[in-house]
């Protein structure tokens, strides 16, 4: 069984410590990171019940990933924090970045205190899996000990590339490292939907007349279309709008097909 303890507390018994060097060491072990994992795997439910996995990575170029349980004051204290950043990022897209809490369930930390805890807060609230529980046995400061605020910041696949240890203690804390980071991954480059050839070569919404027409005059070379058109013409697949295509729009057009 894992004991929980407060990062504040580790702290103290670092600063207690005669022989510690510094608040990356205690007792001569050096704390744990899981800086280089790959979470992208991880797959579980919100606070709504809602499922969410690895993709989510993809919407940002850098996520935000805190780990709290219900019994630690540091972490309550310091959700605010996250709030305002969330907050922030919501209003200005263009910085590419989310926030997510994950909690830690076990050992009197519950999903139902958790969510009466976080109930006025808007940010991404989700409940630990396998995957990010590996992550956050990485932050261990003992063997079977974790200490409680643990904070990661993931990129856009899925790679841990930071961990803060322990609370922050404002807001300009957690956005400086934010920003630090961000100059070191790349932005997310929004990827357009695959065009599908529902033979609407005009792009009006309607499959018609008109657009077999098009498509035959296309084939006929009497007009040039864009990429985008022909992938609507390609009835066939064969990346091109040929006669063939302008026939499969007619049928489509006369509900025939």
């Amino acid at each position: 069984m894992k004991k929980l303890v407060s990062a504040l507390l580790v702290l103290v018994l670092i600063a207690c410590n005669a022989s510690a060097v510094s608040a990356q060491q205690i007792y001569g072990e050096t704390l744990r990171s899981p800086v280089g994992m790959d979470i992208s795997g991880f797959s579980t439910l919100d606070f709504d019940q809602n499922p969410v996995d690895g993709s989510i990575f993809q919407n940002a170029a850098l996520t935000v990933i805190n780990f709290w349980e219900t019994g630690c004051g540091p972490c309550i204290s310091e959700m605010p924090i996250f709030q305002q950043a969330h907050e922030h990022y919501c209003s200005t897209p263009e910085a590419d970045v989310q926030v997510y809490t994950v909690l830690y369930v076990g050992q009197g930390s519950t999903v139902s205190e958790g969510i009466s805890l976080l109930q006025n807060y808007t940010f991404g609230k989700l409940i630990i899996d396998g995957v990010l529980s590996e992550a956050l046995d990485a932050t261990e400061v003992m063997p079977g000990m974790l200490a409680f605020p643990e904070t990661i910041l993931v990129d856009s696949n899925g790679i841990v590339r930071y961990h803060h240890f322990a609370s922050y203690q404002s807001y300009s804390e957690l956005q400086s490292e934010i920003q630090q980071w961000l100059t070191q991954v790349p932005p997310v480059t929004p990827v357009d939907p695959p065009v599908s050839a529902d033979g609407d070569a005009n792009a009006d919404g309607l499959t018609d007349v008109t657009d077999a027409l098009l498509c035959l005059r296309a084939a006929m070379g009497l007009v040039t279309l864009t990429a985008e058109q022909i992938a609507h013409c390609d009835m066939d697949g064969n990346g091109s709008a040929a006669v063939t295509d302008a026939l499969a729009i007619l049928r489509i057009a006369m509900g025939l097909a």
